[in-house]
């Protein structure tokens, strides 16, 4: 850790907990929680991620020595509102990237795969090209949730249509790097429902799961594709 809070608390939760996302299976703890820690090759994922999406360098310092401590990032809660949500077309990536009032950033992409993300090998699959509000069949795209402490990915072909209903043919592969977990399950991601209809989106993705070092909480981290409406979205549900 390069910077961390001159203060530093016992938790009776962890960060993982304050994410937002549901709790599995915590282990049996007498004791509060211990602080987390970011290993050195975790913070380093994390400032990438920053400055992928220009984070002041002294924001950067205090989110990671808040997210240490214990506390929560407003990108991480699920009812936080976005100070500001812009488009961005980056690398290949068509980004929907929302920033918020402590200045963190909730990033979610469609498009190339990654040369580097957090870390994880690239499949060697590209050839997307989508952008918001394109039309046509979109094939090995790289599907993107990074807010930091947390990055999901995994890939899918799909096809959004002038005319008739939008279709997701398959998803396979699945990402996962969350900072400060000791052990992590990664399921192949799979289509839910592959075509459009009346009562709803094509839907594809997968649920990955990572136990914390600092408690043994095992914490869920849904990533899915909702295409529909002529339109890809990413959905954290």
């Amino acid at each position: 850790m390069v910077i961390r809070s001159a203060t530093k608390m016992a938790l009776a939760t962890t960060a993982a907990l304050l994410m937002g996302v549901s709790i599995v299976s915590p282990a049996a703890a007498a004791e509060p929680a211990p602080i987390v820690d970011l290993s050195d090759s975790d913070e380093v994922k994390v400032r990438e991620f920053f400055d992928k999406f220009n984070v002041a360098e002294d924001t950067q310092d205090r989110l990671i020595a808040e997210f240490e401590a214990g506390g929560t990032w407003d990108a991480q809660s699920s009812t936080a509102k976005a100070r500001k949500k812009s488009v961005r077309e980056i690398d290949g990536v068509s980004w929907t990237v929302s920033t918020y009032a402590d200045g963190s950033v909730r990033a979610e992409g469609i498009g190339e795969g990654p040369a580097s993300a957090g870390g994880v090998t690239p499949f060697g699959v590209d050839g997307c090209g989508y952008k918001a509000g394109a039309t046509g069949n979109f094939s090995s795209c790289h599907i993107y949730y990074w807010v930091g402490v947390v990055q999901l990915g995994f890939y899918a072909n799909f096809t959004i249509s002038k005319t008739g209903y939008d279709k997701i043919t398959s998803a396979w592969s699945g990402t996962l790097f969350a900072g400060g977990a000791c052990s992590q399950n990664v399921p192949e991601a799979r289509v839910v429902k592959g075509t459009e209809s009346s009562t709803g989106k094509a839907v594809a993705g997968l649920t990955a799961q990572a136990t914390m070092c600092a408690t043994s909480f095992t914490v869920n981290f849904p990533s899915y594709l909702h295409v529909g409406g002529n339109q890809a979205t990413h959905v954290y549900s």
